[in-house]
C-alpha cells in the first residue's frame, strides 16, 4: 500500500516569516507535532513541536509563561526550520515511507507531487498501517527483526515477508537508537521465523525472541 492512502491530505503549515509562537499556536489548536514551512507553493522547510520546546525559555511561575511567550514571538520560524527536507511522493510504499524515516531519524515526511505539497505521513501513520495488519493465532509468537541502516533493507523485510506469508503479519516498527537500527517486532510461527532468517540472512537482520 502506498503513502496516498494512509498520508493526511489537509495540512497545516507555517511561513518562514512566522513565529515560534504562531507556529506553537497552530500545533496547540490542531494537535499536530509537524508543520511544513511554505513561502507560496514552495516548500522552505519543516518545523517540528521539538524544534519549538529547544528555543523555548523554562516555565517556573506565572511570570516566566509571559516571556516564554514574548521569546517566541520574537523568533521566526525561518531562523529554527530544518531546511533539508526529507519527502516523500504519494506512489512510495509506505514500508519505503517506514525506512526512510528511520534510517534519517524523521518523524514526518511531507508528500510531494510535481512540486506540489499535496499531503504529510508521519510516524503516527507508519504505526497506524502497521498496526492495521495485525492477525495472529495460538500458534505463533513474537520476533524481533533489527534491520540495520540502509535505505532499503525495511523494505527487503516486507517483501520476503509477503514471500513467506500471503497476509504479512502482526507487526510492529520503531527506532533503536542503542543499536543503530530500526527493530520490527512481528508475529511469526517458529517455522516461519526459522524460514526469515535462512532467506534474509543474520548479515542483515537479527532474529530474536524465545
Amino acid at each position: 500500500m502506498n503513502v496516498a492512502s494512509w498520508m493526511n491530505r489537509h495540512v497545516r503549515s507555517a511561513s518562514p516569516d512566522d513565529s515560534l509562537l504562531k507556529a506553537w499556536r497552530t500545533m496547540v489548536v490542531y494537535r499536530i507535532r509537524h508543520l511544513p514551512v511554505m513561502e507560496g507553493d514552495t516548500l522552505r522547510g519543516i518545523l517540528s513541536d521539538r524544534d519549538i520546546k529547544r528555543h523555548a525559555l523554562p516555565v517556573e511561575s506565572e511570570e516566566s509563561v509571559l516571556l516564554r511567550q514574548e521569546h517566541l514571538d520574537a523568533i521566526p520560524v525561518h531562523r529554527v526550520m530544518v531546511r533539508d527536507v526529507v519527502t516523500a511522493t504519494p506512489t512510495m510504499p509506505m514500508e519505503r515511507a517506514a525506512g526512510l524515516m528511520a534510517a534519517r531519524r524523521i518523524d514526518s515526511l511531507p508528500v510531494m507531487e510535481d512540486g506540489r505539497l499535496v499531503g504529510l505521513v508521519t510516524s503516527t501513520d507508519i504505526m497506524n498501517f502497521f498496526a492495521s495488519h495485525l492477525g495472529t493465532t495460538d500458534s505463533q509468537r513474537l520476533v524481533d527483526v533489527a534491520v540495520h541502516d540502509e535505505y532499503d533493507g525495511l523494505q527487503r523485510v516486507m517483501d520476503t515477508l509477503r514471500g513467506i506469508r500471503r497476509d504479512v503479519p502482526n507487526l510492529l516498527v520503531k527506532r533503536d537508537s542503542a543499536r543503530g537500527s530500526s527493530v520490527l517486532t512481528v508475529t511469526l510461527s517458529e517455522g516461519d521465523a526459522q524460514r526469515l532468517t535462512r532467506e534474509l540472512g543474520e548479515e542483515l537482520v537479527q532474529v530474536e525472541g524465545p
